[in-house]
């Protein structure tokens, strides 16, 4: 049975070919074209294939499809810059509910970065960057977290006890 997710996928793909069908060029409908929403929608798609294969239909390629996810989280990474969504002196009440979501960008990053094949696999110096890069995704999110005021006061303390944590180990 189709989710949400799916369902935005499906909406993605019919407005690309509802374009390419009125463009009197030959052009590819650009993802950096498609609405935000559009562009999180293929990513929470992509993401949850990934993730939770047996919810979705499993990929044939996982390791091109957390390419494709990458790819689409810069996009609206930058798409976000770009418009402003967020200030530094905003907090979460500050914020529009549906923008909320635009806050996940880094934690998608982090879960899917370690699951690529190319994440290491037999390599451990590979495999130790990709869980570097997820390492920093997750800091970045939580960070987020908590200047916008989403964590309370143990849990951020919880997360400041824990940063820092491991960077004397030698690599």
């Amino acid at each position: 049975e189709p989710g949400p997710a799916s369902s935005m996928a499906a909406i993605t793909e019919g407005l690309r070919a509802k374009v390419d069908d009125e463009s009197d060029s030959d052009d590819e409908l650009l993802d950096d074209d498609l609405p935000l929403p559009l562009l999180w929608a293929e990513v929470q798609s992509i993401y949850q294939s990934v993730v939770n294969p047996a919810d979705g239909v499993a990929l044939p390629d996982v390791d091109m499809a957390i390419r494709r996810a990458m790819e689409l989280l810069e996009r609206v990474e930058r798409a976000v810059r770009s418009a402003a969504l967020f200030s530094s002196n905003e907090e979460v009440d500050d914020m529009n509910t549906l923008d909320l979501r635009y806050t996940m960008v880094d934690f998608y990053r982090a879960k899917l970065l370690p699951r690529a094949s190319n994440a290491g696999g037999r390599n451990p110096h590979a495999r130790l960057s990709a869980l570097k890069r997820a390492k920093a995704s997750y800091h970045a999110f939580l960070g987020r977290a908590e200047d916008l005021k989403l964590m309370g006061g143990e849990d951020s303390e919880y997360w400041h006890s824990l940063d820092g944590e491991g960077e004397d180990e030698e690599e």
